[in-house]
């Protein structure tokens, strides 16, 4: 039953299939300490349904302004958790490139800001500041890579 404290979600690995066979992440739910009728979602990051694993190496986005570098911290087959300064604002958009393990081809593609983890709305304690970026164009073969990556790391 859904709504128990402790049950499967993002933080302890649950999972499910959603339509089309996409894995994704059930929500966790906590109880309000000061109201225990009160059911509460434990939400991590904006809810994608797509799974993230942890991955830190830098990466470079070329944008209007003009290049920046960055660090990845997590990816999906939708995304990536970026960290740089200045945070760009929500809507920008950027070209990333970034390498795979083990991969010599980088991962380039088109990406807008989808939301942003600030100093001033920190709407994630557990990540470092920066912003979550959507992948627009993808290519075929770059989101394979991607997909077997986030597997992989899930798995191993």
């Amino acid at each position: 039953m859904k709504g128990r404290q402790g049950e499967a979600g993002p933080e302890r690995g649950g999972e499910e299939l959603a339509a089309g066979g996409q894995r994704r992440h059930r929500a966790a739910w906590s109880r309000d300490p000061a109201n225990h009728s009160t059911i509460t979602p434990m939400v991590s990051q904006p809810f994608t349904g797509f799974i993230r694993v942890p991955y830190e190496p830098p990466c470079r986005l070329v944008g209007a302004k003009g290049a920046r570098e960055g660090r990845l911290c997590n990816i999906s087959v939708k995304g990536v958790y970026v960290t740089l300064a200045p945070i760009p604002d929500i809507g920008e958009v950027f070209r990333i490139s970034f390498n795979l393990p083990d991969d010599e081809k980088p991962v380039e593609v088109q990406v807008e800001v989808a939301w942003r983890n600030t100093e001033r709305d920190r709407k994630v304690l557990r990540l470092p500041l920066g912003c979550g970026l959507h992948f627009m164009d993808m290519a075929p073969a770059d989101q394979e890579r991607i997909g077997a990556f986030v597997d992989a790391r899930r798995e191993g």
